[in-house]
This record gives structure tokens, C-alpha cells and sequence, in this order.
């Protein structure tokens, strides 16, 4: 899949299709020869980064992510915050982060147990920061860190700015969704430089955050995990591995949802990059579906070649809605307007 040349890292290959760049959707998948309905089409694996919700951690296996119908599953890690449907699928999870990723999650878990501190409102109307914005706010974050990580050390004694900016980040409210996220991305980038190396070549959104207290609780996340994480994972604990994680997976996530009930429930999401080069459509001629954790693409029709192979990113219900709100769903989830057929004819 990787180390083909003229193919972004990552991306899908196949005899009877190809990624190709477009004019006006970035990358996108286009048929290299007809396709019959029914072809199995693309199977992505695994999320390179991926958050459960952590209203549903009960439920939602860590590791497979099985849904137990409303009901906690009996195998739990209160250290980690996570349950599973098996103890099988327990020793994977644990196996597959290793002892380092493991102490990770506890250091986390931590911190949402011991924050008595409640999120404070956020501004649902306020304005998306520019990209000055965002600079000026991960250079500031930057600055802080060697300070913060000089307060973990004993040796020398930590000056008063050091252990200062080290209260600052632990007195900050925690949002334990976004910290696990940006913890998934730093997990990724130190265990699997390849995995990393697929989702920097996404095609990014240099304006991710939806306002400025989104921008706000990404940097204070990560000044958190600066914090507590372990040393060995401190060199992949940057500014710069959670603002590209935020610019990727913000336009290239697919949402974890029941699979039961026309994706009605939404647990989370996650960056599974092969996937990410199908664009969408409101009537799309690919479908996918998810079986535990891959996702399987098959030709929902006939496809010609020369076509491009689209999703849908819309779930059964929402399907179902009209033109103007299926866009302005699209636009306010995604970004971007959707010009496919449907929408443009007005059904």
C-alpha cells in the first residue's frame, strides 16, 4: 500500500481503481475499469487514531469496538477507563499499546478522575480562528513546554516560572474527549511511523477548530499530556503532532456508530487513512460498512470506468433530509458544500 511512486503514502491501491488529484475536491478515488455491482471493492484495517466518547466507554469495546446494546460490558480497567467485550479482545488492546501506551492511558485516566473542575460554556457562535490565530496560540503552547518539563525534574530544583506553568496546565478543566484523541495521535506517531506517516499525508484543513474554545481546550490538552505522560513518550508529546493531528482528522474522520439501527447511535470517530480518499455523495455508487474495526467498501452499483468511487458520510436518518439541510450539515461537519448530482439537481 505504501512506497508507491506518484501515490500518496497510504493511500489505496487497486487493479480497478486509483487515487488521482481533482480540481476542486483534493484527492478523490476514480474506476479504472468497469466495475460490477457487488465487487468487494477496499477493506481499511484499522484507525490509525480514534477516540470513544467517553459517555460510552462502557459500552463500546476499547478494542473491537462491539457494541453492548445500552449495557456496560463486565470486563472493565477503571485504570484506563475502558471496557471490552472479551477477555481476549482486553489482552490485545493491552498488547497492541504495550506497557508504555498502557501507563499512558492510566495517566490520563487520572486526570479525569481527579478534575472536580467543570468545562466552562463554550461560545457556540464565536468566530473560527485564522490561521494566525492558531499559529500565535501552538507557539505560545511550545513555549510553555520546556518549562512544564523542567517542573517534572528534580534535578536541577525547578525554577518558580517552571513550576508555574506546570500548575497552569494541571489547573486548567479537562476535556477528556480531545485529551484522547491527541493522545491517540502521539501513541501513533511513536509506535508506528507509518501509520504517522499516512495520516500527514491527508489532505489537511489548516483551519480545524470550530472557535476559539475548541482552539483553547486543544492546547490545554496538550500542555496536559506534557504533564503526566511518560518520558519516553515526551518526544512525540509536541505542539506540532497535535495541531497536524487536528488539521488531518477533522475533515478525514469517520464516525464509530451502531451498526444495527442505521448508525443511529454515535460513539466517536476515527482516522482510518486508506479510507479517507473516498469523497462523498448523497448518492453515492460505493457502499461501506464497518465490521468491527475495519471498514468495507463495496460497489453499491454498476461503475463505469472513469467514474469516481463515492460514500456517503451521512448516517440512515440523515440520508433522508433535503438539499439545504443535508449541505448545511455537511458544511458545518465536514467543510465543504456538496455539489454531487443530487444535490445539485434539488432532490
Amino acid at each position: 500500500m505504501n512506497g508507491v511512486e506518484g501515490i500518496p503514502h497510504g493511500a489505496p491501491v487497486s487493479p480497478v481503481f486509483a487515487v488521482q488529484e481533482t480540481p476542486s475536491a483534493g484527492r478523490a478515488v476514480f474506476a479504472t475499469s468497469d466495475i460490477a455491482k457487488g465487487t468487494p471493492l477496499w477493506v481499511a484495517d484499522t484507525p490509525s487514531a480514534n477516540v470513544i466518547l467517553r459517555e460510552y466507554r462502557r459500552e463500546l469495546c476499547a478494542q473491537c469496538f462491539t457494541y453492548n446494546r445500552g449495557r456496560e460490558w463486565k470486563i472493565r480497567d477503571n485504570s484506563v477507563g475502558f471496557a471490552f467485550c472479551s477477555i481476549s479482545c482486553q489482552q490485545e488492546w493491552t498488547d497492541t499499546l504495550g506497557q508504555e501506551g498502557v501507563q499512558a492511558w492510566k495517566e490520563v485516566e487520572k486526570l479525569n478522575k481527579g478534575c472536580s473542575r467543570e468545562r466552562e460554556m463554550v461560545d457556540a457562535i464565536s468566530s473560527i480562528p485564522t490561521e494566525d490565530d492558531i499559529k500565535l496560540a501552538w507557539n505560545v503552547a511550545s513555549a510553555m513546554t520546556p518549562l512544564i518539563l523542567a517542573a517534572r525534574s528534580s534535578i536541577p530544583r525547578p525554577n518558580k516560572p517552571a513550576r508555574r506553568a506546570l500548575a497552569f496546565a494541571l489547573q486548567a478543566p479537562v476535556v477528556p474527549d480531545v485529551l484522547s484523541m491527541l493522545l491517540s495521535g502521539i501513541l501513533a506517531r511513536s509506535r508506528d511511523p507509518d501509520a504517522w506517516a499516512s495520516i500527514l499525508a491527508l489532505w489537511p484543513n489548516h483551519q480545524p477548530y470550530k472557535s476559539a474554545d475548541d482552539l483553547k481546550e486543544h492546547v490545554s490538552s496538550f500542555l496536559q499530556l506534557v504533564a503526566v505522560l511518560p518520558p519516553t513518550l515526551l518526544p512525540f508529546a509536541t505542539a506540532e503532532t497535535c495541531h497536524m493531528l487536528a488539521t488531518r482528522d477533522s475533515m478525514n474522520s469517520f464516525g464509530i456508530r451502531s451498526l444495527d439501527d442505521d448508525g443511529a447511535e454515535f460513539f466517536g470517530y476515527g482516522v482510518w487513512t486508506s479510507a479517507s480518499y473516498f469523497n462523498h455523495s448523497c448518492s453515492p455508487n460505493v457502499e461501506k460498512k464497518r465490521v468491527g474495526l475495519a471498514w468495507h467498501f463495496t460497489a453499491g452499483r454498476d461503475i463505469c470506468k472513469g467514474e469516481e468511487l463515492c460514500i456517503t458520510y451521512l448516517s440512515g436518518e440523515e440520508r433522508a433530509l433535503n438539499t439545504d439541510a443535508r449541505r448545511r450539515l455537511l458544511m458545518n461537519s465536514w467543510g465543504f458544500k456538496c455539489v454531487c448530482d443530487k444535490c445539485t439537481a434539488g432532490l
